[in-house]
């Protein structure tokens, strides 16, 4: 049976090298790397995991870590396409995915998680890293990349937020729409404050936010609550995500009223079901493909090359009319 020896010595390279090269799925660019395959086929090598690990010291895994409440964060459609992206990205590099609850949980438990070896980089979900993780991530090169958050400290990739929410709130504005319903997760979300922002900037004296933050309840039951209790006192609904918006949605259908000639609503996030959606649902798209691809080379430049410098990137948003959105007809 053919080792990693065995075509170590026929290629002239260090073993690490050879297992290198034959643990990557990525077209060969120098020379030697390409000689190390051909021999590999040569030999009709079939390549054993556990040992190649024990050869190149690499766990062939990565660490996704989701530190904020996983109840709401799992059943979210948007979590579930990233979730996606990201295990088909790696699979196609021979690298595993391992996701890791750590919400909750206390420093000394997710510090042993990170020294455990286990995982060769950390993707951290929508928080900032504590401290005594990234101090010690730092003393042994162990990568992390954090996601739609900022954390100066390590390299992070982050959404706009607060645009994008601007932009969804402007295209209402623009419709004529003076009295618009927000649908939120919460209290200390950044689409919210740009809510409570833009109904400053511009005067309005309509400011309505319904909390749709509990898992056993849901956008099409608030909604469906409030036109009971209040009546369609608004023209338009602009929900911070688009499971949000697609209940509202399914709620107008039960009341009556026509989208978009009686009321507009616009989600966020451009989930795959926005757009089949009937009528398709206008929404915020963001970068989904491309953060994931990101995160991804930004550990692995980190893991393959050396590569120490920080990486800290914002991206924008960008508006997706469809046709649950058009003028005001009050």
């Amino acid at each position: 049976m053919t080792t990693l020896k065995d075509i170590s010595l026929l290629a002239g390279v260090p073993v690490s090298t050879v297992s290198y090269v034959l643990n990557r799925k990525g077209k060969a660019v120098k020379e030697k790397h390409r000689r190390i395959l051909e021999i590999a086929k040569e030999l009709n090598y079939v390549p054993n995991q556990k040992a190649v690990s024990l050869v190149s010291g690499r766990a062939n895994n990565i660490g996704l870590v989701i530190a904020v409440n996983p109840q709401l964060t799992y059943s979210e459609p948007f979590f579930s396409e990233l979730l996606l992206r990201m295990s088909s990205r790696l699979s196609q590099e021979n690298m595993g995915l391992t996701l890791y609850n750590g919400y909750g949980r206390d420093v000394q438990s997710l510090y042993q998680y990170v020294l455990s070896g286990s995982t060769d980089g950390f993707i951290w979900y929508q928080s900032v890293v504590p401290e005594e993780i990234k101090q010690a991530a730092k003393q042994r090169n162990i990568p992390i990349v954090v996601i739609l958050d900022k954390d100066e400290d390590v390299n992070y990739l982050a959404i706009d937020d607060y645009s994008g929410q601007m932009k969804a709130l402007r295209h209402l504005y623009d419709l004529q729409h003076r009295k618009i319903l927000f649908l939120t997760a919460g209290d200390s979300s950044v689409r919210r404050k740009a809510y409570l922002d833009f109904v400053e900037r511009h005067g309005l004296e309509y400011r309505r936010i319904l909390d749709v933050s509990l898992p056993e309840d849901s956008a099409y039951k608030a909604v469906d609550r409030y036109l009971t209790q209040y009546g369609r006192d608004f023209t338009a609904i602009a929900a911070e995500i688009d499971v949000k918006a697609i209940g509202a949605m399914q709620a107008m259908v039960k009341w009556n009223i026509s989208v978009p000639e009686e009321v507009s609503i616009i989600g966020y996030d451009d989930i795959p079901m926005a757009s089949s959606m009937n009528p398709p649902l206008t929404t915020v798209q963001h970068s989904l493909v491309q953060l994931v691809d990101d995160s991804i080379n930004i550990l692995f430049d980190c893991l393959d090359n050396g590569v120490t410098r920080l990486i800290h990137k914002t991206y924008e948003h960008h508006l997706v009319v469809r046709h649950t959105t058009g003028p005001c007809r009050q």
